[in-house]
């Protein structure tokens, strides 16, 4: 999971405040891995600063998310799909394919490789090589 939208939202606007360096929560310069998906499975056990997100706090919808995000993901994600394919007589199969493929699925397709070539494609702005990735990037 990518925690709440609250969270995720903070996490975006300090990678593009601090893009590529220490304060960057997916700072490239720790490897192309880290940047893609390591920062997902090694995230700190403090407690995050919220204060750059403080117009969303104002959002009832955004808060009933944050405070309730792992209950909703799970029930959505695992739970809704097991009980839909229940009634079709298929729970197992529809856990599998609804519930962790579609988790492996949606994780690959959002930090695949091919994210951010195609970005720099179709940018108007010109791509910055992070240092120590000589000739660019490996792709």
């Amino acid at each position: 999971m990518q925690n709440s939208a609250l969270n995720w939202c903070s996490d975006h606007r300090l990678h593009h405040k601090y893009t590529d360096t220490d304060a960057d929560p997916y700072n490239a310069g720790q490897g192309f891995w880290w940047s893609h998906i390591g920062w997902i499975f090694y995230q700190s056990r403090q407690e995050k600063q919220l204060d750059n997100v403080g117009d969303l706090k104002l959002d009832p919808l955004v808060m009933w998310q944050y405070r309730y995000d792992v209950p909703i993901a799970l029930v959505v994600g695992f739970v809704l799909p097991t009980l839909m394919g229940g009634l079709l007589g298929r729970a197992f199969g529809m856990l599998l394919w609804a519930g962790l493929i579609r988790v492996v699925f949606v994780h690959h397709a959002t930090f695949s490789s091919i994210l951010w070539p195609t970005c720099m494609a179709i940018s108007r702005t010109p791509a910055r090589i992070p240092p120590g990735i000589p000739g660019g990037w490996p792709f």
